[in-house]
Formats: structure tokens, sequence, C-alpha cells
């Protein structure tokens, strides 16, 4: 719970003071490994709840951004029916818990998706989809991209 608290702290200072991210955007956070439900119980709720407590914090000074996961299905669809999140980032990975079955039953908003030859400034990146219906993942277009 505090280094979920402390992480959205340092985020939410990097975005507005730093990247003057503006307000009502995302901030997604990484589950980026396989978790077991225990683990999500044990570890993850806790520390979204932690982002949550930053999340009320920071609104009173009028600084709000939307919160997003990232991980495997079952984890980022456990926190939004928990209220910690608003958008659901799946990992690429089907195997990982509930991975597949989020993406199946278009639980998600936002989903990556495996490729061999998408690159940017001859990195190669994964793509990302859209769920059904959605036209917001908190993004915005301020950035830019100098190869």
């Amino acid at each position: 719970k505090d280094t979920g608290y402390s992480d959205a702290v340092y985020a939410f200072k990097y975005a507005s003071e730093i990247m003057k991210q503006p307000f009502g955007s995302g901030i997604y956070f990484a589950v980026d490994l396989d978790v077991s439900d225990s683990q999500i119980t044990t570890y993850v709720i806790p520390y979204f709840t932690g982002v949550q407590k930053a999340v009320a914090e920071f609104a009173k000074n009028n600084i709000n951004y939307k919160i997003g996961a990232y991980g495997c299905g079952k984890a980022v669809n456990d926190l939004k029916k928990n209220g910690l999140c608003e958008f659901r980032w799946l990992s690429e990975s089907t195997s990982f818990n509930g991975t597949k079955s989020a993406f199946n039953n278009n639980e998600y908003e936002l989903a990556q998706e495996y490729v061999t030859d998408l690159t940017i400034c001859s990195v190669s990146v994964d793509k990302d989809v859209l769920a059904n219906g959605i036209t917001d993942i908190g993004t915005f277009n301020n950035l830019s991209v100098n190869c």
C-alpha cells in the first residue's frame, strides 16, 4: 500500500511538473508478470489502494489523472471491479491469469498484440488495439518522438 502511494505521488508530480501532462489524462501502473489470485489479493489490490489514496489527495489540489492498470486479465479486471483503475491494458501474454478470457470477452480497454515487424525509430514495439466501442484510454497529444 505504501509503495503504491509513493509511486503514484512520484508519477503525478512527474506528469504534472516535468512532462506537463494534461490533467484528466491517464497514468498507467504495471503489473508486468503473471500473478495468481492470491498475489492479486495480497499485493496488487493493496498497491492500487495506495495509488487511489494518492489520487484522492492530489484531487484536493485540482491535480487529477485517470488511473490505468497494465497486466494480466485477472489482475486488471479485479482492479476495475474494485474501483481501483479506470482503464485496463491487457498484456499480450495470453497464458497469463485470465488474459485470454478477458480478451475473448472484451473485458479491457486496450490490449497488447504481438507482432514481429513493427518498429519506431528502429526499435521493435508491440501493437495495441482498443476494445470494441472504446474511445477513451486516457491519451493526450502533446508528446512527440524524436529519433
